[in-house]
């Protein structure tokens, strides 16, 4: 019975610190910015199926207050059975800085994302490349927000930024929780940079200098694992170079997602990259995650632990309460200050479905029981595959 409680014990550490620190990472997080230096961006956009998304996509990203001869937009369109090319097509007579490439229905790498993005890099002419998705939206001032935070040394290698759902006084219980879900995953990962830890970002909006991404190999190494386009790049980045990683808590450099419309379609998405939990490098972060997981399956099993240790009540009580303490204390400023205060009234609901929902992901994602609308084409997988100044704490978050 003590062993059982030991064990418990440590999974509710891990958890409660990670939650801990990623409080005291977003206070302590701090944006520098360098005023006059512009160099040459390409911004690259894969897409599949996206006909319901790519216009208001384009329009966003080609209408941006960084000087127009200072960016391209690359989309590249991964063999789409809809109207996405044909849409994008339509942007070419006013836009002289897009270029549409198309990838083929058979590819070399087992993540076609991977694959349409290196194609992209590949064409690129920028110096420092930026990374969206086709379902992504921004504000005019995104490009200069991100740009802003590359030094003209170049010690400055990558910059990742903030990424959340759009928000709707009135949605779903499922919507709430989606929005919750996604804001919980970008503010630990702004708190994890707090900290000088740079571990988690999302591809969405992400940006690098060509020259790191060479430096690394690129994708080599990662190339067949289904996602992993931005944690694990960035991960290649801290451990393989010197090269720091800044985060751009600025509000212009926000990029809102398209959310998910349906369970299984959420599900899915979250299994997919919680798959990736055994391919960290770092053992630090595949322990943190391990341990999130274990407290999740420990507040499951809670029930029948009480029943059959009544000792372990004050071990149950307390871990929920810290729960809801520094979870509240992780998202009611920044919901205020997101102007998404009708979230609040949702966030111990919300909590109490979140043990079973990470806990099934979780398993879902080592036993790879998700799929990928992009990788239905055809992938030709070859192992070993190779592809040839002022500082300001943020006020906006």
């Amino acid at each position: 019975m003590i062993l059982l409680i030991i064990l418990c014990t440590l999974p509710i550490i891990i958890y409660l610190g990670n939650l801990l620190l990623g409080n005291i990472g977003l206070l302590l997080l701090k944006t520098k910015t360098y005023e006059g230096y512009t160099p040459f961006v390409s911004i690259i956009i894969a897409a599949k199926n996206e006909e319901k998304n790519i216009e208001q996509t384009l329009s966003c990203v080609l209408n941006q207050t960084y000087p127009r001869d200072k960016f391209e937009v690359i989309l590249v369109d991964d063999a789409s059975e809809d109207r996405t090319n044909e849409i994008a097509q339509g942007f070419l007579a006013k836009y002289s800085n897009l270029v549409i490439l198309n990838q083929p229905a058979v590819i070399t790498y087992q993540s076609r994302k991977k694959y349409a993005l290196e194609n992209g890099i590949k064409k690129s002419r920028g110096e420092i490349l930026l990374f969206t998705d086709a379902d992504s939206r921004m504000s005019k001032h995104w490009v200069k927000a991100m740009i802003s935070c590359y030094d003209p040394e170049g010690t400055i290698g990558a910059v990742c930024s903030f990424v959340c759902l759009p928000h709707k006084k009135k949605s779903s219980l499922f919507m709430r929780f989606q929005e919750l879900d996604y804001l919980s995953i970008s503010l630990m990962g702004a708190g994890y940079f707090g900290i000088g830890y740079p571990a988690c970002n999302n591809g969405n909006n992400f940006s690098y200098r060509k020259k790191l991404f060479y430096q690394v190999n690129g994708f080599n190494g990662i190339e067949n694992v289904k996602s992993g386009d931005d944690d694990l790049l960035l991960e290649k980045f801290t451990t393989m170079t010197d090269k720091k990683i800044a985060y751009c808590y600025d509000k212009n450099a926000i990029v809102e997602t398209a959310p998910v419309y349906d369970i299984k379609g959420l599900l899915n998405q979250r299994s997919r990259w919680a798959s990736k939990v055994f391919i960290y490098k770092r053992l630090v972060y595949t322990i943190m995650m391990l341990g999130i997981f274990l407290f999740n399956l420990f507040l499951c099993v809670s029930p029948l632990i009480l029943l059959l240790l009544p000792q372990s009540l004050f071990l149950v009580s307390g871990s929920v309460l810290g729960k809801i303490i520094l979870e509240g204390m992780l998202f009611i400023p920044r919901l205020l200050r997101l102007h998404r205060k009708a979230l609040i009234a949702h966030l111990f609901l919300l909590s109490l479905l979140y043990a079973p929902y990470i806990v099934y992901v979780g398993l879902a994602g080592v036993l790879g029981n998700f799929e990928w609308k992009s990788d239905a084409l055809t992938s030709l997988v070859k192992p070993g595959y190779v592809h040839k100044s002022s500082e300001a704490k943020a006020e906006n978050l």
